[in-house]
C-alpha cells in the first residue's frame, strides 16, 4: 500500500499531456499508437515518481515544518528514507528502460526530465522566477514525449497555452507558501519573500485571462478556417474552460495550503466543466 501512496499517482495527471500532440495533430488512431503512448505515460510517471520521491527527501526537514506537507510519507516517518530511495531507484530504472524501448529520442527527453529536476532541488527552485521557467520547461517535456510517439507537429499555440498554464499552477503554490509564511512565519523556501511582494491573487487572475485568450486565438486560428458544421462547436469550450478556471481558482486561492491538483481532482464541477469541453474539443477537431 505504502508502494503506490509513494508513487504519487495524482501527480500522473499532468502526464496527460503526452496525449495532447497527437491528440490535436487529429492523428490516425491504432492499437499500436494507444499502446506505445500508454507505454509512454507509463514509463514517464514512473520517473516522475521517482523525481518527487527525490524532492522529498531533499526538502525533508523543510516539510516536517509545514502544516500539511508533514503528513507525506517520508516526512511522517512512515517511510525510511533509506526505503524511499531504493523505491526511487526501482521506479528510475523500470521508467527510463520502458522510455529507452520506445526509442533514444523519447528516453533523452525522459533523462532531460530527470536532469532538469536535480537542477532545479539542487538551486532552481530558489531563484525567483527561474523556479517558475524550471517547471515549465518539464511541462513542454511532457509535449515533446508525445510529439516524438506519435510523429506529430506541436502546436506553437499548445505549447504556449501550456506554459502559460504551468506558470498559473506555480504561482498557486507560491500562494500557499506565502500564506504559510504569513500566517505561521514558516518559510517554505527561499523565494517567500520575493513573492510576497506581490498580490498573487490578482496575477493568478490576470494569468486565467491570458490563458483563455490564448486559448481563444488558437480556436479562432484552427476552426474558423473550417466549414464544416461541428467546426464552432469548438467555441462553446471556450466559455466552459473560463467558468472552470474561475472556480477552480477561486477554490485553490481558499486552499492555499493544499495541493492545486488535488484541489481539481476533488471539485466535481470544475472537473465535468473541464471534461466537456475537451470532449466538445476532440470531437470539433475530429468529425
Amino acid at each position: 500500500m505504502k508502494a503506490l501512496r509513494i508513487l504519487s499517482i495524482q501527480q500522473w495527471l499532468k502526464n496527460g499531456l503526452i496525449l495532447i500532440p497527437a491528440l490535436f495533430a487529429a492523428s490516425e488512431w491504432s492499437i499500436e499508437l494507444i499502446e506505445l503512448l500508454a507505454v509512454s505515460i507509463l514509463g514517464f510517471s514512473l520517473l516522475t515518481s521517482a523525481v518527487y520521491i527525490n524532492n522529498d527527501l531533499i526538502d525533508l526537514e523543510a516539510d516536517r515544518k509545514h502544516p500539511v506537507k508533514c503528513k507525506r510519507l517520508i516526512a511522517s516517518g512512515a517511510i525510511e528514507p533509506n526505503s524511499a530511495r531504493i523505491f526511487a531507484v526501482l521506479f528510475f530504472s523500470i521508467g527510463i528502460t520502458l522510455l529507452i524501448l520506445l526509442s533514444w529520442e523519447v528516453a533523452i527527453a525522459g533523462m532531460s526530465y530527470v536532469l532538469l529536476n536535480l537542477v532545479y532541488s539542487s538551486f532552481g527552485k530558489q531563484i525567483p522566477i527561474l523556479d517558475l521557467v524550471f517547471i515549465s520547461f518539464g511541462y513542454i517535456i511532457r509535449l515533446l514525449i508525445g510529439s516524438f510517439v506519435a510523429e506529430a507537429p506541436l502546436s506553437i499555440w499548445v505549447i504556449v497555452v501550456v506554459c502559460m498554464l504551468s506558470f498559473y499552477l506555480v504561482l498557486l503554490k507560491r500562494h500557499g507558501d506565502v500564506t504559510l509564511y504569513r500566517e505561521t512565519g514558516v518559510i517554505a523556501r527561499k523565494t517567500v519573500e520575493f513573492y510576497a511582494r506581490f498580490d498573487l491573487k490578482k496575477v493568478a487572475f490576470i494569468f486565467i485571462q491570458m490563458i483563455i485568450l490564448v486559448y481563444l486565438i488558437y480556436i479562432a486560428y484552427v476552426f474558423g478556417a473550417l466549414s464544416n458544421s461541428l467546426s464552432s462547436l469548438a467555441f462553446v469550450t471556450v466559455p466552459l474552460a473560463y467558468l472552470a478556471l474561475l472556480r477552480y481558482n477561486k477554490k485553490a486561492l481558499s486552499r492555499a495550503k493544499q495541493d492545486p491538483i488535488g484541489i481539481l481532482l476533488k471539485d466535481g464541477i470544475a472537473l465535468s466543466l473541464l471534461v466537456v469541453s475537451f470532449i466538445i474539443l476532440i470531437i470539433a477537431l475530429y468529425f
